[in-house]
């Protein structure tokens, strides 16, 4: 009864103690790797959510209008907007982020004939990469130490940014951040990120 008591008591101290280990809302019970070991590696940003709506990729229609020559029947205009967004962090605290943004407009018409074709127009193809240093903060206040993700874009440490971490686990990544907007009106982006596999 004894060694059944002490194993009760054993097992409640363990997950009392490995459940104060765990910083994220949703980070994995229990994990054998560092945070910082977790964090290390291409990402791939798979959903990125701005007020709850997923923004990664979008497409909208203008309203149908008559075509000119009214031969051509109708036109219709739809736009595709599409980002592809990767992160890389390294073991010595650098990180590099590459967006590709590319906006299609598609241009239809129920009768397509010589003077009205169908046609795909890019109206932006383009890339850009930043760069800096990245960081676990917290341990202030109701945030644990290594509770939130500070991405510096200059490695002067003048300007950058600080993500919740919401979970951290080896397979994804999800980070959180609120910003207040010059109405007052508080702006919600949500990040989910993946092993990058390319």
């Amino acid at each position: 009864m004894k060694k059944l008591l002490a194993m009760a008591v054993l097992l409640m101290t363990s997950i009392i103690l490995f459940d104060g280990c765990k910083k994220g809302a949703e980070d994995p019970f229990i994990s054998f790797k560092s945070r910082e070991k977790r964090m290390i590696g291409k990402w791939k940003v798979t959903a990125f959510k701005i007020n709850g709506e997923d923004t990664l990729e979008t497409t909208w229609s203008d309203l149908p209008v008559q075509a000119v020559p009214p031969s051509c029947g109708t036109k219709n205009v739809t736009y595709n907007y599409v980002n592809d967004t990767r992160f890389n962090f390294d073991k010595n605290g650098r990180y590099d982020v590459t967006t590709k943004i590319k906006l299609t407009q598609t241009i239809t018409y129920t009768s397509p004939g010589t003077s009205c074709q169908n046609t795909t127009n890019v109206l932006v193809d383009s890339k850009g990469v930043s760069k800096g240093l990245w960081n676990f903060v917290g341990g202030v206040g109701s945030i644990k130490n290594k509770e939130q993700l500070v991405l510096t874009e200059s490695e002067d440490g003048v300007a950058g940014d600080v993500y919740n971490l919401v979970r951290l686990s080896s397979k994804e990544v999800k980070l959180y951040q609120a910003v207040t907007d010059p109405t007052g009106g508080v702006i919600k982006y949500e990040w989910t990120l993946e092993p990058d596999k390319d």
